[in-house]
């Protein structure tokens, strides 16, 4: 396992700090991962995932995190966990969980794809809260795939806070699920509290197609719409959309009520056997715009070279504004002005009207001074962005003209009436 420190000219060419397991056959860094800050100490820390270490039994797996500190990581283990069956797998997916229970230390989640409890091979989650002295010595929370060979835990990672309640929530991936379909693979979020994560999923999605592995990768896709809310990544590596096996990445929205219950997008290979999905991750905000982009990768796509592979990174984009008004509208009567986005959001409207009246909510009615066309300015703004868009307000007044009755005897008038 290599780690390169940064700088302020970025990292160096040699690594700064390698550690090995010394096992043979064990895997070690089969899943890496930031730890987040677990001890509260204030600096970050680091997961090691050996899903086949033999510690007593035969590949039950083992983890270990590694505390950081002002010289850097330690060169031990401060803290390692086990399995304790045979052949479960510990640490094959390991990932920080956030803080989940919300109280100042960052948790750490582990998945276990063999594990079996009650049916074989069905997989189980291992959840372990950080305190002030590190990670708790058994797990505190636990939760099981309920279907034998479904591998429950083959991919874990952090949800972020999905519906915004202070508490940070986790996804799994049980790549081998079934829920109609032989294999569909599936996802399940579990919500975090004041007493750690829910006892059952509270969101799910599946394949919806035989094979297709949905699950095979998951995480958190940041705030890529800008809402204020936590959205999550699901990568189905064989899912078929018009390419055999070309493989699908799909995001879902967070909201106050948590994640939506169809993709609001879906990424895919384009090529046959591209692999595409196989992982998913949040790339940060690469372009400066406040929203979270993405990183998808496809371990087969053919370029230049067949099988050579290929990381494809997507945009994250603000919510949309939209803005109407019933004008035209008679001098002296009111204009109504509403504004939405899309998707849903938590925000705040701030309207300047464009005759030096403010007003603020998503619908506004003014009264309009003089007979002209306004240009009304509205701002919609939550805790990530403000967003801006403009409608044009035509205000008229009437004009009465003089009505001229005449009453002709012949060819010539011989009165008027006005």
């Amino acid at each position: 396992m290599y780690v390169y420190y940064g700088s302020p000219s970025g990292p160096k060419d040699t690594a700064d700090w390698v550690v090995e397991s010394n096992e043979f056959h064990s895997r070690f860094g089969n899943s890496v991962g930031t730890a987040g800050d677990v001890n509260g100490d204030g600096f970050d820390d680091v997961i090691i995932g050996t899903p086949v270490s033999d510690e007593v039994q035969d590949n039950e797996g083992r983890v270990f995190v590694y505390y950081g500190s002002e010289a850097g990581l330690s060169l031990t283990p401060d803290w390692t966990a086990e399995s304790d069956q045979w052949n479960a797998r510990f640490g094959l997916s390991a990932h920080s969980a956030g803080d989940v229970n919300g109280d100042g230390f960052d948790d750490v989640i582990v998945g276990a794809r063999n594990y079996s409890h009650g049916q074989e091979d069905e997989g189980m989650v291992f959840v372990y809260h950080g305190s002030a002295t590190g990670l708790s010595s058994s797990p505190d929370w636990t939760a099981e795939g309920d279907q034998a060979f479904s591998e429950f835990g083959w991919a874990v990672a952090s949800a972020g806070d999905v519906n915004r309640d202070g508490y940070d929530d986790v996804i799994v991936g049980a790549r081998y699920y079934n829920l109609g379909e032989v294999e569909e693979g599936a996802a399940f979020v579990y919500h975090g509290s004041a007493s750690g994560l829910s006892t059952v999923a509270e969101w799910t999605a599946e394949g919806d197609q035989a094979r297709a592995w949905f699950g095979y990768s998951v995480g958190t896709a940041g705030d890529v719409n800008c809402d204020g809310y936590a959205d999550v990544v699901v990568g189905a590596r064989y899912y078929d959309d018009a390419w055999l096996d070309e493989g699908a990445a799909f995001v879902y929205y967070g909201s106050e009520l948590g994640l939506s219950g169809t993709p609001e997008w879906t990424g895919v290979g384009g090529q046959a056997g591209a692999d595409f999905g196989v992982s998913t991750g949040l790339a940060g905000d690469v372009d400066g715009n406040s929203c979270s982009d993405l990183a998808v990768g496809a371990a087969l796509y053919d370029a230049e070279i067949i099988d050579a592979g290929a990381v494809f990174l997507y945009y994250g984009h603000p919510f949309t504004l939209t803005v109407i008004n019933d004008s035209p509208t008679m001098l002296g009567s009111t204009t109504t002005m509403t504004a939405t986005v899309s998707p849903g959001s938590v925000v705040t409207y701030t309207w300047s009207l464009g005759d030096g009246a403010f007003a603020g909510g998503a619908m506004v009615t003014h009264t309009y001074p003089a007979a002209r066309v306004y240009t009304a300015v509205v701002t919609a703004s939550n805790s990530v962005v403000d967003v801006a868009a403009t409608t044009r307000v035509s205000i008229f007044q009437h004009i009465y003209l003089p009505l001229l009755l005449r009453s002709y005897d012949g060819d010539e008038p011989v009165g008027s009436l006005q």
